[in-house]
């Protein structure tokens, strides 16, 4: 008669005998105490790795506000000194006219011409 050779687990339960799939872990082939052993701290493994990465995702999204933060309150101090740059450089856009019209005044009073 044909039949596997697999390694298998079985339970006996009230419903009869049920096979269960072999568990290969990193010692090899596992079955009762040590496979739950086993799967438990894979569960835990897997749970600490998962802790983690929301820590650090928590962590990252925490540092991304702060640069982000940080470049809006840079854009701004850049935007005010270009305001204060451009108010400078009208004023001394003025300052020269003012200066030019009191030359051509002052040259009028002498009687020089234009």
């Amino acid at each position: 008669m044909s039949h596997s050779k697999q390694v298998r687990e079985y339970l006996l339960t009230d419903h009869g005998l049920k096979l269960i799939d072999v568990y290969v872990g990193p010692d090899g082939v596992l079955n009762g105490t040590a496979r739950l052993a086993q799967e438990a701290r894979e569960r835990e493994d897997k749970l600490a790795r998962r802790q983690l990465t929301e820590l650090r995702s928590r962590d990252l999204a925490r540092k991304r506000e702060t640069i982000e933060r940080r470049i809006a309150e840079l854009q701004a101090s850049l935007e005010a000194d270009e305001g204060e740059m451009a108010t400078l450089f009208d004023q001394d856009q003025a300052r020269q006219s003012a200066m030019e019209l009191d030359r051509q005044a002052l040259a009028l009073s002498r009687g020089a011409q234009k």
